[in-house]
């Protein structure tokens, strides 16, 4: 999903398991849209979502938007870094050698 609204990647076809990538999370709203456009398309088996950031906000209720979705859809939801985890390794001297200013 993402360029132009289209899916990229393989053909999907029944019974097939499929493990989504998406680059950052916010309210999981892509997510939300785009399971279920997949699942229309095949009987596919989505075995999880793996996001680059996790934005850590908020999703309509008092649950985070990544527990939201996974409990909305059935899906887990694994992101790779949340961004805590981006600032407080720029709050400290690090390899990058960016280091976030008070």
């Amino acid at each position: 999903h993402g360029d132009a609204g289209m899916l990229v990647g393989a053909p999907l076809s029944a019974g097939q398991r499929v493990l989504l990538v998406e680059d950052v999370i916010t309210a999981g709203t892509t997510l939300q849209k785009i399971v279920p456009v997949i699942r229309s398309i095949a009987a596919v088996d989505i075995i999880g979502v793996v996001v680059a950031v996790d934005r850590c906000e908020r999703g309509t209720g008092s649950a985070t938007a990544v527990r939201q979705v996974s409990e909305e859809l059935g899906v887990s939801v694994s992101p790779i870094v949340t961004v805590h985890d981006i600032l407080a390794e720029l709050s400290e001297p690090n390899a990058s050698g960016l280091v976030l200013s008070d």
